[in-house]
């Protein structure tokens, strides 16, 4: 019998820290049930996140290096073609946010011509949100700087982040890829169930109370040290992200309004 894939695609920014946390926490007990969460990367990303990075120019970029000071893109590729083989599981699991953003260049086919069925979970978020929490993260990065009007103006929120807000565009896609059956939905927000047991609802699991309390990952500072982020005077990237938590330290303690 062949195996099942699912295939956690992102969008960025819709609780996949929070998915991907709780997935490597759970791994023995998920293996227990049949599904494996590849052990092929530390726990600060998605398991695929070391492939999706490996197909771009140089291994990845200099924020997946800084924050995965003891992981190579090098030999991603053969690590996850190595893990996917020798998994004795009837269900694998993969993540990367970033899968959502390579998939104009790349189709992936690599790994989902190696199943029989591939099931993909593709997360939205309301449009607002979803680029105020990426203006807060690439502020956070060193990616960004100035103020959120400067950003909405700048060629590349026109370039880079309004195609990625094309959500019809993101589902079209993944359901010609995999059929409307195979390709399941969730939402990011109030409204929602939390991105946890939205995914493991729809793998027919239990949620996530019932198997282990998921904590919160990668919440956005207050407005008062995005600000002091915002308008830090930075040399490189490289600078920014080795002193970015001394000034959120220093910023935190004057923040009027936490």
């Amino acid at each position: 019998m062949g195996k099942t894939l699912h295939l956690h695609v992102g969008l960025p920014k819709c609780g996949s820290s929070s998915l991907q946390a709780y997935l490597i926490r759970l791994r023995p007990k998920l293996l227990d049930q049949g599904y494996d969460y590849l052990d092929i990367s530390d726990s600060s990303t998605g398991n695929l996140t070391p492939y999706v990075k490996s197909l771009s120019p140089g291994g990845g970029d200099i924020v997946f290096r800084h924050f995965n000071s003891g992981r190579s893109t090098e030999n991603a590729s053969d690590e996850l073609f190595a893990a996917i083989d020798a998994s004795p599981a009837p269900n694998l699991i993969l993540s990367a946010e970033s899968v959502a953003k390579r998939r104009r260049t790349h189709d992936f086919r690599e790994i989902t011509d190696r199943f029989e069925t591939v099931q993909v979970h593709l997360a939205l978020r309301p449009r607002v949100e979803w680029v105020v929490s990426h203006y807060a993260q690439g502020i956070k990065t060193g990616k960004y700087r100035g103020p959120l009007e400067t950003f909405l103006q700048s060629p590349r929120f026109q370039d880079h982040v309004v195609p990625m807000l094309t959500f019809a565009d993101h589902f079209s896609y993944w359901q010609d890829r995999v059929g409307p059956e195979y390709l399941h939905l969730h939402f990011a927000g109030s409204r929602f169930p939390s991105m946890v047991d939205q995914f493991l609802s729809a793998i027919g699991l239990q949620s996530k109370q019932e198997m282990e309390p998921a904590g919160r990952r990668n919440q956005s500072p207050s407005a008062f040290v995005l600000s002091a982020l915002a308008t830090v005077r930075r040399q490189n990237r490289a600078q920014f992200l080795k002193v970015q938590k001394k000034i959120i330290r220093l910023a935190e303690r004057l923040d009027p309004s936490p």
